[in-house]
């Protein structure tokens, strides 16, 4: 069950990340109607993802990233508030990723293993960075 901060921080992200998919869409001089034919999106569904108003799939990202030629982590880049959680956070955590990763084929696994361990070496380095 979603509380109402877990709903507002995956709005947020969405947010965060949609606004990522702009500057890079830009960086590469890429209209919208283009993006959306290369990820055979339609332009409205590209839209609501730009605009936060749909979450991008991992696999939309993975292609993204293919894309616009970054590393996947880039897309999450300034996305994520580095407060320190406690034992009560890592075990809810531990039990929604159990959760998660349930259906999930061995493929599917072990790209969220890297994607994962690609926000955790970015947000050490965003750590490392401003200290």
């Amino acid at each position: 069950m979603n509380t109402v901060n877990e709903e507002r921080s995956k709005v947020n992200l969405d947010k965060a990340i949609g606004k990522r998919i702009m500057a890079e869409r830009a960086a590469c001089k890429l209209s919208r109607d283009d993006l959306a034919e290369l990820l055979d999106f339609s332009v409205p569904h590209l839209a609501m993802i730009e605009r936060g108003e749909r979450g991008a799939t991992a696999m939309t990202l993975k292609k993204l990233s293919a894309i616009f030629n970054v590393p996947i982590d880039s897309l999450f880049a300034g996305t994520f508030n580095m407060a320190p959680i406690t034992s009560d956070d890592l075990e809810q955590s531990k039990k929604k990723l159990e959760i998660l990763v349930a259906g999930l084929d061995v493929v599917e696994v072990d790209f969220l293993i890297h994607m994962a361990q690609g926000l955790i070496d970015l947000a050490r380095y965003k750590t490392h960075e401003s200290a």
